[in-house]
């Protein structure tokens, strides 16, 4: 197990051999395995985790100037959560959203998405994120008792 490069091996403590795996190198850096240990730049999860939180929190303020409550969901007295999960490209554009959790009312998904979509446009992604792939989930709360916020 230790020593035997078959599939898995090449993330145990060979950090000084990375050249000499001619098999994959060139463009393998960006996600070649998920089980590096000697560079910060490739898990955005563990090494940027306070920079994605950052980011997660304008989001969330800048997304607020483009809230819109559904006035059918207003009428019959629709209310709720909507976690949406979105995946930022490394070329910093919304690669995919989907729905993590619904609010049970579609009306209020959808405008969940195209509130975070509108949002997502005005806030600057920071450094420390820039150039690879990353995904963020975001909360939108729709309730009747404070339909602006």
């Amino acid at each position: 197990m230790p020593s035997e490069p078959v599939a898995d091996a090449p993330a145990t403590a060979d950090a000084s051999a990375q050249p000499a795996a001619p098999s994959q190198a060139g463009s393998a850096l960006p996600r070649s395995t998920g089980v590096t240990t000697e560079t910060p730049a490739k898990s955005v999860s563990q090494v940027d985790s306070g920079t994605l939180e950052i980011y997660r929190r304008a989001l969330i303020e800048a997304t607020r100037r483009y809230k819109r409550y559904p006035g059918i969901a207003m009428e019959k007295g629709w209310q709720g959560k909507v976690e949406v999960h979105m995946v930022i490209g490394a070329n910093g554009m919304l690669a995919r959203t989907s729905i993590k959790t619904s609010s049970g009312h579609e009306v209020l998904d959808n405008q969940a998405v195209s509130m975070l979509k509108k949002g997502k446009t005005t806030v600057q992604i920071p450094p420390g994120l820039r150039g690879r792939e990353f995904s963020i989930d975001v909360p939108v709360i729709f309730s009747l008792d404070n339909p602006n916020s």
